[in-house]
């Protein structure tokens, strides 16, 4: 009776661990519905994707003459994929899944106005990263998401997010979390940051669209540099004070000594620039 439980035992987490449908260049997918399918790996612990250094995800795959949305991350799917540097998330994504890219070498990621949850785990222990675009479509961050990400040193969290999971943010012991809402909503686990300092009632300042004459403003290590302008350049800190002021000229370069997030004023151009 013991070996024939632990033969079935063995046979479910095979058919888990080896859970994927198809493969189309680098990526393995499983198929979710009839339109739909996840990204995931051949394999939960053969480390598949290990020597990719970065990952462009595709929001849609053809398989068996039938055309499929990607729309989810799933399980696993990069986890522990220390060389992992880069990875680009199209539009159609809905869910990023379960620890998808926990212990990644992630250092920047930009999340599409498509997704709408990030689950348990999702980008645990990614110690590199020091830079995360929330956007305002999502309504769910799960337990652990962001935990241990030490590189991190700011984020903003939208109005949008309903719920936040048990220690979101723990032991992310560079982080100051900006919350578009001015309390905490009520959907949101009272524990869900432990440790971090948080702004509440954060108002970002909207950016101005780029066209070919336009100023360019950018971060550079501990620089803001701002080219193309043709009046005084400010810069303000997250909460709108005024950090320091700078001539125009066609390149112009401002050291600051904080990490944070600053709004750089030219004439009607502001944009959001976060100095890691």
């Amino acid at each position: 009776m013991k070996r024939l439980i632990t033969l079935l035992v063995a046979i479910a987490f095979a058919g888990q661990a080896w859970a994927y449908d198809f493969k189309s260049g680098d990526l393995y997918y499983n198929i979710t519905s009839d339109s739909t399918v996840e990204v995931t790996c051949k394999h939960i612990f053969s480390g598949d994707y290990l020597e990719l250094t970065t990952v462009n995800i595709p929001p849609k795959i053809i398989h068996n003459e039938i055309e499929y949305c990607v729309s989810s991350i799933g399980y696993m799917a990069f986890d522990g994929c220390i060389s992992l540097k880069s990875v680009t998330i199209p539009n159609s994504i809905v869910i990023i899944g379960e620890s998808a890219f926990g212990g990644c070498g992630l250092t920047s990621l930009t999340i599409p106005n498509s997704v709408t949850d990030i689950g348990v785990r999702a980008f645990s222990n990614c110690n590199g990263l020091k830079s995360v675009t929330i956007p305002n479509s999502i309504t769910r961050i799960d337990s652990f998401a962001f935990e241990y990400c030490s590189g991190l040193t700011s984020i903003i969290i939208p109005n949008s997010v309903i719920s936040i999971g048990l220690y979101a943010f723990c032991e992310c012991k560079n982080l100051t979390i900006y919350c578009e809402p001015s309390s905490i909503p009520s959907g949101w686990d009272s524990n869900w940051n432990p440790i971090c300092p948080v702004v509440w009632g954060y108002k970002p300042t909207p950016v101005a669209e780029s066209t070919a004459n336009a100023v360019n403003i950018y971060a550079y290590g501990r620089n803001i540099v701002v080219e193309n302008a043709t009046d005084e350049i400010s810069v303000y800190d997250a909460m709108g004070r005024l950090v320091c002021r700078d001539v125009a000229r066609n390149v112009s370069t401002i050291t600051l000594n904080a990490t944070g997030i600053y709004i750089v004023r030219v004439g009607n151009t502001a944009k959001r620039v976060v100095i890691n």
